[in-house]
């Protein structure tokens, strides 16, 4: 396991709570935060995740054509 400070680990927590409840506010709350925008910073979305969001919008003409 790589070294990973209590900053990463935060990062970390909050990547994955998000991740598994898709409520912002939720992880707001986990983190102690004041603001959203403060918890925004923690999130963490790589080109998968992207990708995958762009193909099952509803705004995704090629979906379901195939």
């Amino acid at each position: 396991m790589p070294h990973l400070s209590c900053h990463s680990l935060r990062h970390l927590f909050a990547t994955n709570l998000y991740n598994r409840h898709k409520d912002i506010l939720l992880v707001k709350e986990a983190l102690g935060h004041k603001t959203v925008e403060s918890t925004l910073r923690y999130s963490h979305k790589s080109e998968e995740d992207i990708a995958q969001a762009m193909e099952d919008s509803d705004l995704n003409i090629y979906r379901g054509s195939q």
